[in-house]
């Protein structure tokens, strides 16, 4: 991108920050990857990254709804939200010992399981039938991974 960007163009140059800052969460966190917590240098740096990305994908949210009328991205979306918070916690819990792209697959078998769970039931036995069912299936995979 540095190369190919033009630094006088504020778009150009939020892209790049983005990029920067997105690099600069990811490395921040491998770093120190073994820690149950980030350490508060390494915690300060990556607030500052979060919100530095943060602000730069709002501007370009902004900058491309109000001149050329068109959706970029969902500025403020769940993920970006959930993000901020992510990196608040991290002081007390490091993300990577809670993020969970792999499981994100997993999304549509839990559909399909709570759906099977409101058959007859109301929402509290529902709920507290998938707790069980999925207790379960965690167990299961993590025993598969185990062994």
């Amino acid at each position: 991108w540095l190369q190919k960007m033009d630094e006088t163009n504020r778009v150009h140059i939020w892209v790049r920050v983005a990029l920067q800052s997105s690099v600069t969460m990811d490395e921040l966190l491998k770093a120190n990857d073994s820690s149950w917590h980030v350490p508060s240098e390494a915690y300060r740096n990556l607030c500052d990254a979060a919100n530095k990305y943060c602000i730069c994908v709002v501007a370009l949210e902004n900058h491309f709804q109000r001149i050329e009328d068109r959706k970029l991205f969902q500025s403020g979306t769940f993920k970006q939200h959930w993000l901020l918070h992510a990196v608040q916690l991290s002081k007390y819990v490091n993300p990577r010992h809670t993020w969970c792209y792999s499981g994100e697959s997993f999304m549509s078998t839990c559909k399909v399981l709570m759906q099977s769970c409101l058959k007859g039931r109301g929402l509290l036995q529902s709920l507290h039938k998938f707790i069980e069912r999925y207790n379960v299936a965690l167990t299961l995979d993590l025993a598969e991974i185990l062994h």
